[in-house]
């Protein structure tokens, strides 16, 4: 929120920032790199000097953005108009690893969580209405076959924040083996 935000600058250290944001659904591919890459890159940017020593800046990831560059062109046309959303976000977690030696000089981890859409979200909502192809998709790739809730997501960030794990590190939330783009040392 702005208020965080100028607490922070204002002075304040930071232990975590979290990512959070999936924006574009529907709308042109430049709109959703707009929310999804660079607001995102402009608040990390205006804040890193006030993380501490150890602090720690997580991704949150769907399962689609997270695989993007590795799908096929198939897998592509299934996510209709999700697609532009899952690229830009593919095209964020990728430019945030990027930077992750610039990181480490600073003294800051940097991890990712991915799951497919919470159950209960706009997304899964309206993808559950247009998109039935696309879910019945996602649940062959959860263990489960279900959308994790936020309680799933918040207990997957708590760990990322608060473990010892190398920078770069995924945490996978019920997101099957052969489905990860980068091996998971902890499952959720």
């Amino acid at each position: 929120t702005p208020e965080l935000i100028a607490d922070a600058l204002d002075g304040g250290k930071m232990h975590a920032l979290v990512c959070n944001t999936a924006g574009g659904y529907g709308k042109t591919l430049g709109a959703a790199r707009e929310i999804n890459i660079w607001a995102q890159v402009r608040v990390v940017n205006r804040l890193l000097d006030n993380f501490v020593e150890g602090g720690v800046l997580v991704y949150l990831n769907s399962e689609a953005g997270h695989r993007y560059h590795i799908m096929d062109e198939s897998e592509k046309e299934l996510l209709g108009n999700y697609e532009v959303v899952a690229r830009s976000k593919n095209e964020s977690e990728r430019y945030f690893r990027s930077r992750i030696p610039e990181f480490s000089e600073m003294g800051i981890r940097y991890g990712v969580v991915v799951a497919n859409a919470l159950e209960g979200t706009f997304v899964s909502r309206v993808l559950r209405k247009s998109h039935k192809h696309l879910i019945s998709n996602w649940q062959d790739i959860t263990p489960e076959g279900f959308f994790p809730v936020a309680t799933d997501m918040a207990v997957a960030v708590g760990k990322v924040v608060r473990g010892s794990f190398p920078s770069g590190h995924t945490e996978y939330v019920g997101v099957r083996p052969e489905y990860q783009v980068y091996p998971s040392r902890i499952s959720v």
